[in-house]
């Protein structure tokens, strides 16, 4: 169980930055080509949502990877 503890904090912290890198790579496009505040917003929830959908797939698979090898046979 510590092993699916620690790669949920590794998943979680490694998608948290790619989010934050896509997020200012989303602002810094939105300022230079004049994005409205509303397709900006969009943006940001789309990304948000792909990385929350990523986590939880890893953490699906994770887990049922982990549970399926401990059962015995």
């Amino acid at each position: 169980m510590k092993v699916v503890l620690v790669n949920f904090a590794l998943l979680f912290g490694i998608i948290g930055f790619f989010l934050y890198l896509f997020l200012i790579l989303a602002s810094f496009f939105g300022c230079c080509t004049a994005i409205t505040t509303d397709t900006f917003q969009k943006i940001v929830a789309l990304i948000l949502g792909i990385a929350v959908i990523t986590f939880l797939i890893c953490m699906y698979n994770n887990c049922c990877n982990i549970w399926k090898k401990e059962k015995p046979q």
